[in-house]
């Protein structure tokens, strides 16, 4: 997993500085992070770090986000006719993530209901009303 999953980079991401300022303008200029809605970003900075005597730092310790990615599944077929409860996949349309997710086996395989909208794999962050409103509609129909 450590090949495929961003938990190699995510181990040394930086994180701290000086002051939710100088966080925000470092997350606003990394790519990942570029595109999300301005607000979205805000709450990340808020509440994602937290000050101590040095400045602010991640709450979140990027070694522990690193080991997530390291076990997320990737063995699905020994698990395609387990799956007994509806399924949706929502994936960005410009997702580096998803393309490499196997999505093809996982349409082939599993019963799950698969819509794609304009973002990232990030895309959550970027347009979190349109977001809320797609799943909202999913809901109702399942």
């Amino acid at each position: 997993m450590e090949k495929f999953s961003p938990a190699r980079i995510t181990r040394f991401r930086r994180s701290r500085w000086k002051t939710r300022d100088e966080a925000l303008e470092h997350f606003r200029r990394k790519e990942k992070f570029a595109k999300f809605d301005e607000e979205v970003l805000k709450d990340y900075v808020t509440h994602g770090t937290i000050e101590n005597e040095n400045g602010v730092q991640l709450f979140f310790k990027p070694q522990i986000e690193a080991d997530i990615y390291r076990t997320l599944p990737h063995n699905f077929a020994k698990f395609r006719h387990k799956l007994k409860v509806p399924a949706f996949y929502i994936g960005g349309t410009h997702s580096r993530e998803a393309r490499l997710a196997r999505l093809g086996f996982m349409k082939k395989h599993f019963p799950i209901k698969f819509q794609f909208i304009e973002g990232s794999h990030l895309f959550p962050l970027e347009n979190p009303e349109y977001t809320a409103q797609i799943i909202k509609e999913i809901l109702k129909k399942s």
